[in-house]
């Protein structure tokens, strides 16, 4: 249910750091420009629908009705240990654990051990079904969890000290939509 997928769901004060965006197919940007949704949306949202444990870490025989498909605990070790190598990283040239946007969040892989780390997680993604699925494995106060529209991103200006993204120009269906 849509109405799960909101950034009051924590109780905090939300509104200091993220905003409402809400879902068109054509999006007014801040800079006056209209720009159009791009058409991987369609693609991930029917994922989310489909199997989204596959359509986020895409290994052999792991679909849903594969011959060793993913399970909860296997999905979420496995996007440990890919976050203990970013946060390794981030550490050596600073990171502050104050407030992380993470951009294309998916089924949660990362954004559990996000929220572990950061004092505020807001994780965004186009698919309701793969937030639906994240927010029912996620079950830690420090992250939202909100249906953007692709272009624009729930934040105000200097409200996060980190952003994270990983996995996510591969579904564009061309990069003309990463152009400001």
């Amino acid at each position: 249910m849509l109405s799960n997928i909101h950034p009051h769901s924590s109780g905090l004060a939300w509104h200091k750091y993220f905003m409402d965006i809400p879902a068109k197919s054509t999006v007014m940007m801040l800079d006056g420009m209209t720009r159009r949704v791009p058409n991987s949306n369609t693609e991930w949202k029917k994922w989310g629908e489909r199997d989204p444990l596959w359509a986020v870490a895409s290994w052999p025989r792991k679909e849903k009705n594969g011959t060793d498909p993913w399970s909860d605990e296997d999905f979420y070790k496995n996007g440990e240990a890919d976050w203990a190598d970013f946060l390794n990283h981030w550490q050596r040239y600073g990171v502050d654990s104050h407030a992380c946007l993470e951009i294309g969040c998916g089924a949660g892989r990362i954004t559990m051990h996000l929220a572990k780390f950061f004092k505020k997680t807001c994780a965004v993604d186009v698919s309701k079904h793969m937030l639906i699925c994240a927010q029912e494995h996620i079950r830690n106060p420090n992250a939202d969890f909100i249906l953007t529209d692709g272009v624009n991103l729930p934040t105000r200006d200097n409200s996060v000290t980190a952003v994270f993204s990983a996995h996510v120009f591969q579904h564009f269906d061309n990069l003309s939509v990463t152009s400001g």
